[in-house]
Protein backbone atom coordinates (compact mmCIF):
# COMPACT_ATOMS: atom_id res chain seq x y z
CA UNK A 1 0.00 0.00 0.00
CA UNK A 2 1.26 3.58 -0.96
CA UNK A 3 0.68 6.46 1.10
CA UNK A 4 0.19 9.69 -1.07
CA UNK A 5 1.57 12.53 0.93
CA UNK A 6 -1.25 15.68 0.56
CA UNK A 7 1.25 18.07 1.28
CA UNK A 8 3.54 17.64 -2.08
CA UNK A 9 0.50 17.61 -4.11
CA UNK A 10 -0.84 20.58 -3.09
CA UNK A 11 2.71 22.78 -3.59
CA UNK A 12 2.80 20.70 -6.60
CA UNK A 13 -0.49 22.46 -7.88
CA UNK A 14 0.89 25.83 -6.72
CA UNK A 15 3.72 24.75 -8.66
CA UNK A 16 1.97 24.83 -12.07
CA UNK A 17 3.19 26.90 -14.74
CA UNK A 18 1.23 29.96 -15.59
CA UNK A 19 -0.82 29.67 -19.43
CA UNK A 20 0.46 31.67 -22.27
CA UNK A 21 -2.40 33.80 -22.01
CA UNK A 22 -2.22 34.58 -18.33
CA UNK A 23 1.71 35.47 -19.51
CA UNK A 24 1.18 38.30 -22.10
CA UNK A 25 -1.70 39.83 -20.48
CA UNK A 26 1.30 40.14 -17.22
CA UNK A 27 3.55 41.34 -20.35
CA UNK A 28 0.62 44.03 -21.34
CA UNK A 29 -0.05 45.12 -18.25
CA UNK A 30 3.46 45.79 -17.26
CA UNK A 31 4.14 47.51 -20.99
CA UNK A 32 1.01 49.78 -20.05
CA UNK A 33 2.45 50.67 -16.62
CA UNK A 34 5.88 51.52 -17.76
CA UNK A 35 4.33 54.00 -20.84
CA UNK A 36 2.70 55.66 -18.62
CA UNK A 37 5.91 56.37 -16.56
CA UNK A 38 8.20 57.13 -18.97
CA UNK A 39 10.77 59.67 -18.10
CA UNK A 40 10.82 63.06 -19.80
CA UNK A 41 14.31 64.80 -19.28
CA UNK A 42 13.38 68.46 -17.66
CA UNK A 43 14.39 71.82 -20.47
CA UNK A 44 15.79 74.76 -18.32
CA UNK A 45 14.09 77.83 -20.40
CA UNK A 46 15.90 81.20 -19.56
CA UNK A 47 13.74 83.59 -18.76
CA UNK A 48 15.16 86.44 -20.19
CA UNK A 49 14.89 85.63 -23.38
CA UNK A 50 10.89 84.76 -23.38
CA UNK A 51 10.39 88.21 -21.91
CA UNK A 52 12.84 89.88 -24.62
CA UNK A 53 10.94 87.68 -27.41
CA UNK A 54 7.31 88.77 -25.98
CA UNK A 55 8.61 92.10 -25.88
CA UNK A 56 9.69 92.00 -29.82
CA UNK A 57 6.59 90.40 -30.56
CA UNK A 58 4.22 92.81 -29.43
CA UNK A 59 5.92 96.14 -30.80
CA UNK A 60 9.23 95.78 -32.54
CA UNK A 61 8.85 95.28 -36.42
CA UNK A 62 11.04 96.67 -39.03
CA UNK A 63 8.58 96.55 -41.59
CA UNK A 64 6.13 98.51 -39.74
CA UNK A 65 8.70 101.47 -38.86
CA UNK A 66 9.79 101.75 -42.86
CA UNK A 67 6.10 102.46 -43.89
CA UNK A 68 6.07 104.67 -41.46
CA UNK A 69 9.23 106.48 -42.04
CA UNK A 70 8.37 106.43 -45.87
CA UNK A 71 5.13 108.52 -45.17
CA UNK A 72 7.18 111.32 -43.01
CA UNK A 73 9.67 110.99 -45.69
CA UNK A 74 7.18 111.85 -48.69
CA UNK A 75 5.43 114.71 -46.24
CA UNK A 76 8.74 116.42 -46.01
CA UNK A 77 9.82 116.04 -49.67
CA UNK A 78 6.20 117.75 -50.62
CA UNK A 79 6.11 120.32 -47.79
CA UNK A 80 10.00 121.30 -48.50
CA UNK A 81 9.20 122.05 -52.33
CA UNK A 82 7.22 124.39 -51.60
CA UNK A 83 8.85 126.47 -48.93
CA UNK A 84 9.78 130.00 -50.46
CA UNK A 85 13.52 130.46 -50.36
CA UNK A 86 15.68 133.46 -51.24
CA UNK A 87 17.23 133.63 -54.73
CA UNK A 88 20.61 133.95 -53.10
CA UNK A 89 20.09 130.81 -51.86
CA UNK A 90 18.67 129.54 -54.70
CA UNK A 91 21.27 130.45 -56.63
CA UNK A 92 24.01 128.52 -54.51
CA UNK A 93 21.67 125.39 -54.26
CA UNK A 94 21.88 125.02 -58.78
CA UNK A 95 25.86 126.05 -58.43
CA UNK A 96 26.18 123.05 -55.96
CA UNK A 97 24.30 120.81 -57.56
CA UNK A 98 25.53 121.71 -61.44
CA UNK A 99 29.04 120.73 -59.59
CA UNK A 100 28.10 117.68 -58.18
CA UNK A 101 25.56 116.17 -60.77
CA UNK A 102 27.13 118.30 -63.54
CA UNK A 103 30.10 115.20 -63.95
CA UNK A 104 27.78 112.08 -63.67
CA UNK A 105 25.38 113.06 -66.40
CA UNK A 106 28.14 113.27 -68.48
CA UNK A 107 29.58 109.90 -67.98
CA UNK A 108 28.85 106.66 -69.70
CA UNK A 109 25.88 104.35 -68.64
CA UNK A 110 27.36 101.97 -66.34
CA UNK A 111 29.53 104.85 -64.75
CA UNK A 112 26.52 107.08 -64.17
CA UNK A 113 24.89 104.21 -62.47
CA UNK A 114 27.67 103.23 -60.23
CA UNK A 115 28.07 107.37 -59.73
CA UNK A 116 24.35 107.84 -58.37
CA UNK A 117 24.56 104.59 -56.26
CA UNK A 118 27.59 105.10 -54.75
CA UNK A 119 26.72 108.67 -53.93
CA UNK A 120 23.17 107.46 -52.26
CA UNK A 121 25.02 104.63 -50.58
CA UNK A 122 27.14 107.26 -48.80
CA UNK A 123 23.57 109.03 -47.36
CA UNK A 124 21.82 105.75 -46.54
CA UNK A 125 24.82 104.25 -44.85
CA UNK A 126 24.84 107.38 -42.98
CA UNK A 127 21.23 106.94 -41.78
CA UNK A 128 22.03 103.93 -40.30
CA UNK A 129 23.63 105.31 -37.44
CA UNK A 130 21.44 105.12 -34.31
CA UNK A 131 20.36 108.95 -33.38
CA UNK A 132 22.53 110.02 -36.21
CA UNK A 133 20.42 108.49 -38.40
CA UNK A 134 16.88 110.21 -38.51
CA UNK A 135 18.50 113.49 -37.52
CA UNK A 136 20.27 112.90 -41.28
CA UNK A 137 17.36 111.63 -42.82
CA UNK A 138 15.45 114.98 -42.22
CA UNK A 139 18.05 117.26 -43.15
CA UNK A 140 18.91 114.97 -46.49
CA UNK A 141 14.76 115.12 -47.11
CA UNK A 142 14.43 118.62 -46.99
CA UNK A 143 17.94 119.81 -48.69
CA UNK A 144 16.57 117.36 -51.62
CA UNK A 145 13.11 118.82 -51.39
CA UNK A 146 14.31 122.84 -51.66
CA UNK A 147 17.03 121.70 -54.96
CA UNK A 148 14.11 119.92 -56.88
CA UNK A 149 11.70 123.20 -56.12
CA UNK A 150 14.90 125.57 -57.16
CA UNK A 151 15.42 123.19 -59.91
CA UNK A 152 11.72 123.81 -61.35
CA UNK A 153 12.08 127.18 -60.84
CA UNK A 154 15.42 128.20 -62.65
CA UNK A 155 14.00 125.94 -65.87
CA UNK A 156 10.73 127.36 -65.61
CA UNK A 157 9.13 129.90 -63.04
CA UNK A 158 5.61 128.38 -63.62
CA UNK A 159 6.43 125.31 -62.02
CA UNK A 160 5.46 125.16 -58.64
CA UNK A 161 7.64 122.93 -56.32
CA UNK A 162 4.83 120.02 -55.48
CA UNK A 163 4.00 119.94 -58.74
CA UNK A 164 7.79 119.11 -59.82
CA UNK A 165 7.89 116.67 -57.15
CA UNK A 166 4.66 114.83 -57.92
CA UNK A 167 5.93 114.46 -61.77
CA UNK A 168 9.42 113.00 -60.38
CA UNK A 169 7.13 110.29 -57.95
CA UNK A 170 6.21 108.80 -61.25
CA UNK A 171 9.30 107.73 -62.28
CA UNK A 172 10.02 104.48 -60.42
CA UNK A 173 13.57 105.13 -59.51
CA UNK A 174 11.61 107.64 -57.24
CA UNK A 175 9.89 104.85 -55.03
CA UNK A 176 12.76 102.69 -54.90
CA UNK A 177 15.10 105.40 -53.83
CA UNK A 178 13.09 106.31 -51.50
CA UNK A 179 12.75 102.79 -50.16
CA UNK A 180 16.23 102.24 -49.21
CA UNK A 181 16.22 105.04 -47.39
CA UNK A 182 13.04 104.44 -45.15
CA UNK A 183 14.80 101.24 -44.34
CA UNK A 184 18.19 102.68 -43.59
CA UNK A 185 15.95 104.96 -41.14
CA UNK A 186 14.28 102.46 -39.28
CA UNK A 187 17.06 100.03 -38.82
CA UNK A 188 18.71 102.62 -37.16
CA UNK A 189 15.70 103.25 -35.04
CA UNK A 190 15.93 99.38 -34.55
CA UNK A 191 19.97 99.39 -33.30
CA UNK A 192 18.96 102.34 -31.24
CA UNK A 193 16.30 100.32 -29.18
CA UNK A 194 18.42 97.21 -29.06
CA UNK A 195 20.81 99.40 -27.40
CA UNK A 196 18.41 100.05 -24.77
CA UNK A 197 17.08 96.84 -24.43
CA UNK A 198 20.78 95.06 -24.61
CA UNK A 199 20.30 93.18 -27.39
CA UNK A 200 22.53 95.11 -29.84
CA UNK A 201 24.76 91.93 -30.74
CA UNK A 202 21.36 90.03 -32.18
CA UNK A 203 20.00 93.13 -34.14
CA UNK A 204 23.41 93.83 -35.31
CA UNK A 205 22.93 90.68 -37.46
CA UNK A 206 19.87 92.02 -39.31
CA UNK A 207 21.43 95.39 -39.64
CA UNK A 208 24.16 93.97 -42.36
CA UNK A 209 21.32 92.04 -43.81
CA UNK A 210 19.28 95.45 -44.52
CA UNK A 211 22.60 97.27 -45.49
CA UNK A 212 23.14 94.71 -48.23
CA UNK A 213 19.53 95.20 -49.10
CA UNK A 214 19.87 98.95 -49.40
CA UNK A 215 23.03 98.29 -51.56
CA UNK A 216 21.07 96.13 -54.31
CA UNK A 217 18.24 98.91 -54.14
CA UNK A 218 20.37 101.48 -54.63
CA UNK A 219 21.78 100.01 -57.45
CA UNK A 220 18.62 98.91 -58.69
CA UNK A 221 17.36 102.36 -58.12
CA UNK A 222 20.22 104.48 -60.16
CA UNK A 223 20.01 102.19 -63.22
CA UNK A 224 16.72 103.18 -63.58
CA UNK A 225 17.56 106.42 -63.06
CA UNK A 226 20.24 106.49 -65.71
CA UNK A 227 18.17 104.81 -68.03
CA UNK A 228 15.61 107.75 -67.47
CA UNK A 229 18.17 110.34 -68.51
CA UNK A 230 19.34 108.13 -71.60
CA UNK A 231 15.87 108.12 -73.03
CA UNK A 232 14.10 111.33 -72.15
CA UNK A 233 11.07 110.09 -73.75
CA UNK A 234 7.76 110.11 -72.00
CA UNK A 235 6.97 106.35 -73.65
CA UNK A 236 10.06 104.61 -72.67
CA UNK A 237 10.03 106.61 -69.11
CA UNK A 238 6.78 105.13 -67.97
CA UNK A 239 7.74 101.16 -69.75
CA UNK A 240 10.67 101.15 -66.74
CA UNK A 241 7.98 100.80 -64.02
CA UNK A 242 7.62 96.88 -65.32
CA UNK A 243 11.34 96.26 -64.89
CA UNK A 244 11.00 98.24 -61.68
CA UNK A 245 7.91 96.13 -60.51
CA UNK A 246 9.32 92.08 -61.24
CA UNK A 247 12.73 93.54 -59.28
CA UNK A 248 10.84 94.90 -56.41
CA UNK A 249 8.81 91.61 -56.40
CA UNK A 250 12.02 89.36 -55.97
CA UNK A 251 13.20 91.77 -53.26
CA UNK A 252 9.97 91.39 -51.31
CA UNK A 253 10.35 87.73 -51.59
CA UNK A 254 14.03 87.20 -50.78
CA UNK A 255 13.02 89.25 -47.72
CA UNK A 256 10.50 87.48 -46.27
CA UNK A 257 12.11 84.04 -47.32
CA UNK A 258 15.24 86.06 -45.11
CA UNK A 259 12.92 87.07 -42.58
CA UNK A 260 14.63 90.80 -42.73
CA UNK A 261 11.78 92.86 -41.73
CA UNK A 262 10.44 90.49 -39.27
CA UNK A 263 12.37 90.30 -35.85
CA UNK A 264 13.96 86.40 -35.67
CA UNK A 265 12.37 84.10 -33.08
CA UNK A 266 15.23 83.52 -30.44
CA UNK A 267 16.22 79.51 -31.16
CA UNK A 268 15.82 77.08 -29.38
CA UNK A 269 19.58 76.42 -28.16
CA UNK A 270 19.26 80.13 -26.40
CA UNK A 271 16.23 78.94 -24.52
CA UNK A 272 17.61 75.69 -23.30
CA UNK A 273 20.34 77.77 -21.74
CA UNK A 274 20.09 77.95 -18.25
Amino acid sequence: MVVIDNSKLHKRKNNKTPNKRSQSKKNQNNTIRTSKWKYTPKVKINKKALNHDKEVSENIKLKDIAIKVFVIEVIILFVFSAVPISKSYQSKLVSSFNSLAGPIYNQSYPMMVYSIASHNLEVATSELIPVIGPAEFVLSSSITAITAETLGKSENASVPGPLLMFGLFLLPDTWIELIAYSAAVAESIMLLLAILKKTFKHEVKRAVYVWVFIVIDLFVAASLESGALVLKNVVYLMMLWIPAFIIVGLFLVIAKKLRIFTYSKISNRRLQKS
